[in-house]
Order: structure tokens, then C-alpha cells, then sequence
């Protein structure tokens, strides 16, 4: 059986490629994401919401019911990872939230997403960073929500403009119950969130 020896002159060889490609990784995964584009627009197939995908992202639409917990759901990857997957989702709920549950978990806040009264969660862990906002749009309850290897400063990133490009549309009758967050938001205390505010995009 033929032995392959690792020379010293290849094994220097070897670390060089290992760096480049290391690099040429580095770059790619920090790369910043292009300028939003209405064409890139992703809608459910009854067109209850939409979102728009980064460029070189998947969409992936599901369906589902009750039991699911949500009616339609987005969710967008791209389409060449390394590590931990960043995946953003957008889904329509198949029943309100429970308030009082959800506001009393860690992490969680009440402040605004679009401009409007919202509930922010933010989970922070050795190996992934998630946020996510619940809120009530003409009485239906969406939750809007990004998972990423690191924390990020949201409204600051390159994600922020795909994550506030969501759009609910009009329905004719409440999926879900149509109280409005306001009565929950009266007896919570005042929230440490920053506002959210869009940045100005990337240039494409």
C-alpha cells in the first residue's frame, strides 16, 4: 500500500490554502446584504402578509393550522451557509398570544416594531442570538423574528430593512382574537428598548 509523506514544503502549502480559504469564509459570511428589492417580495399564497428576501436567500412557505400555531409561516435562508444557519421568519398565528405568559419571560419587553406598540423578544446563548416581535396588525397577530450565530445590533445591521419590509394585508374577518395590545401594554412597566428605527439601506 502506497504511503503519501506530508514534506514540510506541503505542509506549508496546505496551511496557506487552509488561510486563504478561512479568509475567503470571513469575508463572505460578513459581507454585507444588499439594498432590499420590491421584485424580491415573498407572499403567502392567499396573500394574508409578505416579506422580502435577501438576494441569494431561499423561501420556504408553509401552512400550516390550530395546532401549529400559525396559519402561514415564511421563512427565508441563504442559500450558502457556514455554521449555524441565519434564518428570518414572518408568520400569521392561528390564536393570540398570552400576554401575561409572554411578558413574563426573560428577555422579553414591550416597545415598537414599524412604528407601532409591539412585544420584543430577545434570547442571547453561546451558540445563537434570536429577536423576535410579536404585534396586531387590523386583528390579526403576526410575529416577525431573525436567528444569527452572534448578537447583533438589529436596527443598525443590514437585516434590519428585510425585517421591516414585512406587510400585512387586509382581511375581511380576525383570524385571531382582535383585542388590541394597548389594555397589555397599560399595565406593563415602561420598556428599556431602544425605538426601532430604519436605517438607511445599503446601496444595491
Amino acid at each position: 500500500m502506497n504511503r503519501v509523506f506530508f514534506t514540510q514544503p506541503m505542509v506549508k502549502l496546505l496551511t496557506v490554502v487552509a488561510v486563504v480559504m478561512g479568509f475567503v469564509i470571513y469575508v463572505y459570511v460578513s459581507s454585507g446584504l444588499p439594498a432590499p428589492r420590491e421584485q424580491d417580495r415573498i407572499v403567502t399564497r392567499n396573500g394574508t402578509f409578505s416579506i422580502i428576501k435577501p438576494r441569494g436567500w431561499e423561501a420556504d412557505v408553509r401552512y400550516g393550522g390550530p395546532n401549529d400555531g400559525f396559519r402561514e409561516r415564511i421563512v427565508l435562508t441563504p442559500q450558502r451557509s457556514v455554521g449555524m444557519e441565519t434564518r428570518i421568519t414572518a408568520a400569521r398565528l392561528s390564536q393570540p398570544p398570552n400576554m401575561d405568559e409572554l411578558l413574563s419571560r426573560p428577555g422579553t419587553l414591550r416597545g415598537e416594531f414599524q412604528s407601532r406598540q409591539a412585544v420584543l423578544t430577545e434570547k442571547r446563548s453561546r451558540k445563537e442570538y434570536s429577536w423576535w416581535a410579536i404585534f396586531q396588525r387590523d386583528g390579526q397577530w403576526y410575529e416577525v423574528g431573525i436567528r444569527l450565530a452572534r448578537p447583533e445590533d438589529l436596527p443598525s445591521s443590514d437585516y434590519w430593512p428585510f425585517l421591516t419590509s414585512f406587510r400585512a394585508s387586509a382581511l375581511p374577518q380576525p383570524a385571531t382574537a382582535p383585542h388590541s395590545l394597548g389594555q397589555f401594554f397599560g399595565r406593563c412597566a415602561p420598556s428599556a428598548w431602544p425605538s426601532s428605527t430604519q436605517r438607511s439601506p445599503r446601496p444595491a
